[in-house]
Order: structure tokens, then C-alpha cells, then sequence
């Protein structure tokens, strides 16, 4: 720098100090910064006496003073508009620099961001910025939907949905805040496909008067989150129709008993709304004898000793009357495995129960008639042999049983519940059933009679109906026969009558046979009846008196 300032001074000696210093201090400050312009400046200060003296320079002492104290303070404001200017200079390149970074950055984001990153305007309808995501989502490039302008929302958006986001703009265009509710809805894809999205949109940019002008947001496609929430929808729709309309009863309870959830079916069976049941202890809807089994069961499944346990148990209705059920109960789990639900499937048994205490009640029935059936079998086998010709035994034992089989086939019928008597008189007269009516006369009251009563006036009717085609009445073509019950005026005896008419003359046996001892003795034991045979020359009649008590079903009608 002093080497400088020497040759400056040589080649220009009037020149002074500031074309002598100044090019060095210039120089040094550009090439080493302020400091070293700084250094450079005091050393020109510092040296500058031994070059500029009064008798060297034609110049006065006081000018040169001057000139060093001007050279000085300019050579500092030099130096110091050198520092800025390299000052500004880096910062401008650092903004650059950082702005470009941040750029970089920005798109990059947007860039490796799933969702569509959008800037819309809402005064003009057009999209000043589409992220290239619309590619992937909509199958429409950036360019392609700007050019779309004002008619994006006619061209794309589901027409169900242009309300809603119409509105939506509107609310925050009237709205200060800067962000707003998350929206879905529907876009039409390149394909012609609908893609579900989840915009969430804030304020860009707003005029003078502080109305949004510009939105910012992000869409999100959430296309397979719908058709998993649809799937789901309709899973659980499915779910509650099973739930709801299944005709078994469903509880749903918690680990310690109490109801949470039930079905219709299930409250059918107990009577109790689930309102109702929420509030009732488990152990109370359970029949006392039987609570300490299901206790039982149900400590093992809380315990996890074993899945699921079925039990078959009586339950209390609402109404206080006894509930047969058999339960299917299980574990529900969480994802962890730790139990959290207790269910059951409830199947009423009350009407099962029953029918299989009537089965019971009738295989004991039955056991018990057959033994009356084979007794009378028996009876009617021995008093066949004994009566008549041998050798016609098995001719009339036939015809007595099938009378007798045509009384139990009215019988099992009707589940030995009894026969009408009308329907045991035409079933006995089933041979001459085209004279009923004609020739043979039916009459009589409704009435049920029992089994017993039905064996004994069948096998009655059954020997009259055949003495009569073979002997009596319905042997001739004019021959007529009347069949009448009724029930005295005071409801304690039936009355049974059998009078023939128009038959060859009747005349009394000389023995009573087979016939007379059904007729008679049997039908009096059997019922505790009286019985009277009369062979009378007109037509044989047959009368018989049995208290009501023994003949008619038990509950069933007796019409005076």
C-alpha cells in the first residue's frame, strides 16, 4: 500500500494525498474487506508527514493538515461504503439462496405428498395451482383441470355435493377464521369413475376488506376408507337384522352379569323390556333351583376353564310363570384376547318340555290300554270259544276284533283323547254306510267320549250292526234301524238305544250266546251301566244307561 501511494506521489506531485492514498486504501479494501482498508488508512495517516512536509510541497503546512484530515474521514466513509455494499451484496445472495431452498423444499413436499395440494379463487372459479397428485387421484393433469376454469365444479364434483361445497366457500368467504371444517364428497375421475376426498381448506388470501378472495387446501383421496366404512355399514346392517329378527333370543352382558344388549326374541321369552333387564340381576330371572348350576357354569367360563357351556334350565317370566330355555353361552373377546362380553343364545323350551311330558303321559297311557286291550282281546277270544261252534271260532273272534280296531283307529286318531259318538256309530256301521240316512237312522247330541267307553260301546255297536245284516232288520230290503243317544235332564246319565224295524220276527235265543254277554255283562262292568237286551217280535232293541261320569272325555262338552 505505502509502495503505491510512493509511486502516486512521484508520478503526480501536485496531486495530494487523495490520488497518492486513496487508489491504495481502495485497492486494499476490496481485495481484504473493511478492516484491511481500515489498516490500510491509518498507516497512510501514519506515514503520510514524512511525505508531505512544507519544504517538499509547494502546498502550505495548514492545507496539508487539512488535506490529511479530509483524507481521513473520506477514506473511512469509503471504506465503510465498501463494507455495506459487500454486505448487501451477501445478504442478497444468502436470500436467494434461502428462498430457493425453501422452494426446493416446498416442492418437494408437495411433490412427495400423497394428498392434491390446491390454490383456489373464489371470485373467479379458477385453480391458480394444482399439485401434480391430480395425475394419480383424478387422472387429470395439472394444466388439464386449470383449463377447466369456472365449470371445475359442474364438470367434476358429484352433483349431490355441490351444494354442500358451495356453501362451504360461502360460510368462509362471511367467516374471519382462517381455517374451517373438514369436507368429503365426490369427484369424477378421467375415467368416469367417483373418487371420494377429504379437503381441509384455509384462508390464502383475502381483498382490502378483509373477504377471502383465494383458499388454500389439501385433498386427501379416502376412497377405500368409504367402501371400508360402506363394507362396514353394511356388515353391521346385516348384523342387526340377524340381531333383531332371529327367533332365538340374544343377551349380551358384561363379565359381571349385567345386561347390555338383548334382542326382541329374547325379550318375548322373559316378558322384560331391555330397559327392564338392565336393572334385574341375572340370578333373579333364573328358576331358584336351578341358580346354583348356572352359577357354576358361568364362573368357569369367567374363568376361562373351558369356551362355552350349554345347560337346559328353568327361567322366571315377567308374569311370575316358569320359562323352559336352553342356553348356548360363550366369551366375546378383544383383539388382546382379554374377555369382555358374555353371550347367549336363548331357545325357548317351554312348548318342547311339554311335549315330551305328553309323549311321557301318553306312552304310559298306552302301556296302560294296551293291557286293557289285551285284557279285552282276551276276554272276547275266550267267551268266543266258549260259545257256538268251534269251527267258527276264528270267523266271529275276527269280526269281534275288527269292531275293536275300528274303535282304536278313532282313538289314536284323536291321540286317545276320546271320540265323538257319532263318529264311533258310523264308524261301526261303515258296511251298510250307504243306508245311513235311508234305512238307518243317526241322531243324537254332540258328545266326546272317553277311550274305555269307547272299546265297550264300539264292540256293543259293532255286534248289533252284525246281528242286524245277518238276522235282523238290515237282512231284508224294508228292514229299518234307529241309533239315539241322549243325556238325561239332570246331566248324569247317557242314554244308548238300538231298535230294529221291519226284520223277520224276532224270537228270544234259546241260550244266550257270545253276542248277548257283550251286550249285557261287558258293557255293564266296563261302564258301570245297565244294560237290557229285548227281543221283541216287531224288531230286537237295545238299551243302555251309563252314569255321564264314566263315558264322556274329562273338559269335554256335554250338549242336553
Amino acid at each position: 500500500m505505502i509502495g503505491t501511494a510512493v509511486v502516486m506521489r512521484l508520478l503526480f506531485p501536485l496531486a495530494g494525498p487523495f490520488l497518492s492514498f486513496y487508489p491504495a486504501i481502495l485497492f486494499c479494501a476490496l481485495i481484504g474487506g473493511h478492516r484491511m482498508g481500515i489498516a490500510a488508512l491509518l498507516t497512510g495517516l501514519a506515514v503520510s508527514p514524512f511525505f508531505f512536509r512544507p519544504g517538499h510541497d509547494p502546498v502550505p503546512l495548514v492545507w496539508d493538515v487539512a488535506s490529511w484530515f479530509s483524507f481521513a474521514l473520506f477514506g473511512y466513509l469509503i471504506v465503510k461504503a465498501i463494507d455495506f455494499q459487500q454486505r448487501t451484496l451477501v445478504t442478497s445472495r444468502q436470500l436467494t439462496e434461502s428462498l430457493q431452498s425453501q422452494q426446493h423444499f416446498s416442492g418437494s413436499v408437495i411433490a412427495a405428498a400423497p394428498s392434491l395440494t390446491y390454490i383456489y379463487d373464489i371470485e373467479t372459479g379458477h385453480n391458480l395451482f394444482i399439485s401434480p397428485q391430480s395425475k394419480s387421484i383424478l387422472g387429470y393433469e395439472p394444466q388439464e383441470i386449470s383449463a377447466m376454469g369456472p365449470g371445475l365444479m359442474a364438470t367434476l364434483l358429484h352433483p349431490d355435493d355441490v351444494p354442500r361445497a358451495m356453501a362451504r366457500f360461502a360460510a368462509m368467504r362471511a367467516s374471519p377464521e382462517v381455517t374451517s371444517p373438514d369436507i368429503e364428497y365426490r369427484m369424477r375421475r378421467k375415467d368416469g369413475s367417483w373418487v371420494w376426498l377429504l379437503s381441509s381448506d384455509r384462508a390464502f388470501s383475502r381483498d382490502a376488506g378483509g373477504r377471502l378472495r383465494q383458499v388454500l387446501g389439501v385433498a386427501t383421496d379416502i376412497t377405500a376408507r368409504k367402501r371400508f366404512e360402506e363394507q362396514l355399514l353394511a356388515s353391521e346392517e346385516r348384523f342387526r337384522g340377524i340381531f333383531e329378527n332371529a327367533p332365538t333370543g340374544i343377551s349380551i352382558s358384561d363379565i359381571d352379569g349385567n345386561f347390555v344388549q338383548c334382542n326382541p326374541a329374547y325379550e318375548r321369552i322373559l316378558g322384560y323390556s331391555l330397559d327392564e333387564l338392565r336393572n334385574v340381576p341375572f340370578v333373579s330371572i333364573v328358576h331358584p333351583d336351578d341358580r346354583d348350576a348356572n352359577l357354576r357354569e358361568m364362573e368357569r367360563l369367567v374363568r376361562q376353564e373351558v369356551p362355552y357351556f350349554e345347560i337346559f334350565n328353568r327361567s322366571i317370566h315377567k308374569t311370575g310363570r316358569t320359562v323352559w330355555v336352553h342356553k348356548f353361552v360363550l366369551l366375546l373377546r378383544d383383539r388382546q384376547g382379554t374377555p369382555v362380553s358374555i353371550v347367549a343364545l336363548v331357545t325357548d323350551m317351554t312348548e318342547r318340555k311339554r311335549q315330551e311330558e305328553q309323549i311321557k303321559l301318553l306312552m304310559r297311557e298306552v302301556n296302560h290300554r294296551s293291557k286293557n286291550l289285551l285284557a279285552v282281546v282276551q276276554s272276547v277270544a275266550r267267551q268266543t270259544a266258549s260259545y257256538g261252534d268251534p269251527a267258527r271260532f276264528a270267523e266271529r273272534f275276527s269280526d269281534r276284533l275288527q269292531g275293536l280296531a275300528a274303535s282304536h283307529d278313532l282313538l289314536v286318531n284323536n291321540a286317545w283323547r276320546g271320540v265323538e259318538l257319532g263318529e264311533l256309530v258310523s264308524s261301526q256301521l261303515a258296511h251298510f254306510k250307504d243306508l245311513v240316512g235311508r234305512r238307518i237312522m243317526v241322531a243324537g247330541p254332540p258328545l266326546r267320549i272317553n277311550a274305555s267307553a269307547a272299546q265297550s260301546l264300539g264292540m256293543a255297536l259293532h255286534e248289533l250292526a252284525a246281528n242286524a245284516g245277518k238276522y235282523g232288520a238290515l237282512s231284508r230290503e224294508d228292514g229299518r234301524v234307529a241309533v239315539s243317544w241322549e243325556v238325561t235332564e239332570d246331566g248324569r246319565r247317557l242314554l244308548v238305544t238300538w231298535r230294529e224295524e221291519g226284520g223277520p220276527p224276532v224270537a228270544p235265543p234259546e241260550r244266550s250266546g257270545l253276542g248277548t254277554l257283550i251286550l249285557t255283562r261287558l258293557a255293564e262292568q266296563s261302564l258301570e251301566a245297565e244294560a237290557a237286551l229285548d227281543h221283541a217280535p216287531q224288531g230286537l232293541v237295545w238299551r243302555l244307561s251309563a252314569p255321564l261320569a264314566k263315558v264322556v272325555e274329562a273338559g269335554g262338552d256335554v250338549s242336553l
